[in-house]
């Protein structure tokens, strides 16, 4: 028999044995057979892919060469459906931003009275009442309990935000700027005259040292003093004994 091709070195020598002393539908069924199983192995990495392979069956017209042929052309195409159906890489993943979370109160951001009760978490931002009211609450005192404790808890305020530092002019300059007087005197006895001469209401003064978002209100007369004051923020007579800040701010009413 003549051969037009010549095939991969292997085939030709299993086809050369096959086609001595065998006929050609022998040579083609142990051919066919050896094909179905190289087609499975021929696949790369061992990687399974979902169509089974196609198991080669001599036709009538086929000749060894073109079974060859036909041979070598499926080699090729489970090759490429074993690149095609490769793992891809996985996708990037994206960590979520890491928020910050509020630093919890301690005693370096307000008076140390306020951790003195088991469970209850300072809040240093809100106003001196909300947070007093907010502490009773939880404490379920009564009435008298209540009255005690603001004046306990406001003189532990003054002394948290000017008990040590009001023996320096710059404290005293400072209190002067934070009820708006213009022109900042350059003595502490200056200092304290010109705050006697404003009206300002003492809860709205530490309002403001405990969160600077909090402005104090300057009364443009002693009327609007006396009827602001009246509504809920008259300060406890007992703290005047402090002296201080408080006294230079004390108004009867």
């Amino acid at each position: 028999m003549e051969f037009s091709a010549v095939p991969a070195p292997d085939l030709v020598d299993r086809m050369r044995r096959l086609s001595v002393g065998s006929d050609t539908s022998e040579a083609f069924s142990v051919i066919s057979s050896v094909l179905s199983v190289h087609s499975l192995e021929s696949m790369s990495g061992g990687v399974m892919v979902d169509q089974e392979p196609e198991i080669l069956q001599p036709t009538n017209n086929d000749d060894l060469p073109a079974l060859a042929t036909r041979m070598r052309s499926m080699d090729i195409n489970h090759s490429t459906e074993s690149t095609t159906n490769a793992p891809t890489s996985p996708l990037p993943v994206v960590e979520a931003p890491i928020i910050p979370r509020t630093a919890p109160a301690s005693d370096t951001t307000c008076s140390p009275y306020w951790f003195r009760f088991s469970g209850f978490v300072p809040n240093p931002t809100v106003t001196f009442k909300n947070e007093f009211v907010r502490l009773a609450k939880h404490q379920s005192w009564d009435e008298e309990m209540r009255r005690t404790q603001k004046v306990e808890a406001l003189m532990a305020e003054v002394n948290f935000y000017y008990g040590t530092c009001m023996n320096r002019l710059e404290s005293w300059q400072e209190l002067c700027s934070e009820v708006r007087i213009e022109k900042i005197p350059t003595s502490i006895t200056q200092c304290k005259k010109a705050l006697k001469s404003v009206y300002v209401n003492l809860f709205n003064v530490i309002d403001h040292r405990r969160n600077p978002e909090f402005k104090v209100k300057v009364c443009g007369s002693y009327a609007e003093f006396v009827k602001y004051t009246r509504n809920g923020r008259t300060f406890p007579r007992a703290c005047a004994k402090q002296g201080g800040f408080i006294k230079v701010f004390l108004r009867r009413i």
